[in-house]
């Protein structure tokens, strides 16, 4: 996915606080961007955070050495368990209701925690945003081989 010009140079920026190569995100829409990258350390690990945008938010991929518990699964989540050239996967899939539509999941490849957060639209409705996942998770698997 193309960058936008200062996520370009967060990216590059935040990769030297980093013990292992981040995964760029991939996607499928023409007007999907990297918009946004954010480097944080919740629990003293540094975390990359990669925003995608397609005309409006779209999802997020983190990448980080440290697993950080999701908490707060809405009510009415249909639970995931996948498989992705042999990785484990898990997480969430949850209709818009107190809050807003969520997808979620995550897995771990070569040590490094990946995290995938996106919000179903009109546009982009969950079944779509699991085949940007599933094929985020790929790439992502396909990196640590």
């Amino acid at each position: 996915l193309p960058f936008d010009a200062a996520a370009e140079a967060r990216f590059a920026e935040a990769r030297t606080a980093l013990d292992f190569e981040p995964v760029t995100p991939c996607g499928t829409a023409s007007t999907m961007r990297v918009s946004t990258v954010a480097l944080d350390r919740p629990d003293g690990t540094p975390r990359i955070t990669v925003a995608v945008d397609a005309e409006g938010p779209l999802f997020l991929l983190s990448q980080s050495r440290s697993i950080r518990a999701f908490t707060q699964i809405p009510d009415g989540a249909t639970y995931l368990h996948w498989t992705v050239r042999g990785t484990a996967v898990r997480g969430f899939d949850s209709p818009a209701g107190i809050g807003p539509a969520i997808l979620y999941l995550r897995w771990e490849a070569d040590g490094v925690v990946y995290e995938f957060q996106g919000n179903p639209s009109n546009r982009f409705p969950s079944s779509t945003l699991r085949s940007l996942a599933r094929a985020n998770i790929e790439r992502t698997v396909a990196a640590s081989e």
